[in-house]
Parts: structure tokens; C-alpha cells; sequence
């Protein structure tokens, strides 16, 4: 298995998530990515739960807000890539899961990642993201540890 080094990271301070943004060539900005990680718990239910199906949706929901939300001076809103991940074989009321959720985004030009303007613009896609795919919810619990 090849392992990749990132080789530039900047990280977010959140108090239910973990967040870091960067790139993988000092060479080539041409793409940033951004990783969200978190446990969740669910909460109890009296009903079945399909929760594969409600994983989807929040992977679903992430794209759409990528497409709405990100910035065209800065990104290509038509060409991401999204990747969450969750361990379901634990997933109870009882125990966390871990979830993560990484994000490749394509710029649209050559300013470099850590310049202001592409932190604001990170940071207003991880709010919104945070805001209205990871928060918590009816079904599920974010937290930073286990």
C-alpha cells in the first residue's frame, strides 16, 4: 500500500470535530483537501433505522453544499471529490464510531493554499458543512473523543 505525506496542513479549532485542510505537493496547488473527523453516537430509537441509507444522505448533503457553496473565483464547484467513512460494525447507542469525511477540491488558480482569501473560504465551507451535514442531530452525536 502507498502511503501518501501531506506536505502542507493547516488546522481548524472545533470543539466537536477534528479539521485540518492542506496539500499533498509543495509543487502543484492545484487541489486542497480537507479532512473532517469525529465520533458519533446514535442516539436511541423506538423505530428501525436504516443507517447506511442515512450515511448516504449526509455524503449526498455534503455535495450539495460543495456544489452551492463553494466559490468559483477560488474552486471548480463541478469537479470534487468525497470520500466518508464510517466503522458501522460498532455503530450502537451504546458505542462511537469513528467518521470520517475527506473532501478533495479543485482550484480554479494559482493562489496559494494558505493565503487568506483560501482560509476564509475554507473556513466558511467548513462551517457550512459543519452547520447543515455534521451537527448533531435527532440520530446522531459528534464528538472529538472516543
Amino acid at each position: 500500500m502507498l502511503k501518501v505525506k501531506r506536505c502542507k496542513e493547516i488546522k481548524i479549532n472545533n470543539e466537536k470535530h477534528k479539521i485540518k485542510y492542506g496539500i499533498l505537493d509543495k509543487n502543484s496547488e492545484d487541489s486542497i483537501y480537507l479532512n473532517i473527523s469525529s465520533w458519533v453516537k446514535i442516539h436511541e430509537s423506538d423505530h428501525e433505522i436504516n443507517y447506511n441509507h442515512e450515511f448516504k444522505l449526509i455524503n449526498k448533503k455534503i455535495k450539495i453544499v460543495l456544489f452551492s457553496e463553494l466559490n468559483k473565483k477560488y474552486f471548480n464547484n463541478k469537479l470534487f471529490i468525497v470520500d466518508v467513512t464510517i466503522r458501522k460494525n460498532g455503530l450502537s447507542h451504546k458505542n462511537k464510531s469513528f467518521l470520517n469525511c475527506e473532501i478533495t477540491l479543485f482550484k480554479d488558480n494559482k493562489i496559494k493554499f494558505n493565503t487568506d482569501e483560501i482560509k476564509n473560504e475554507v473556513n466558511n465551507l467548513v462551517n457550512k458543512l459543519l452547520s447543515s451535514c455534521l451537527n448533531d442531530n435527532e440520530l446522531f452525536q459528534y464528538s472529538i473523543k472516543k
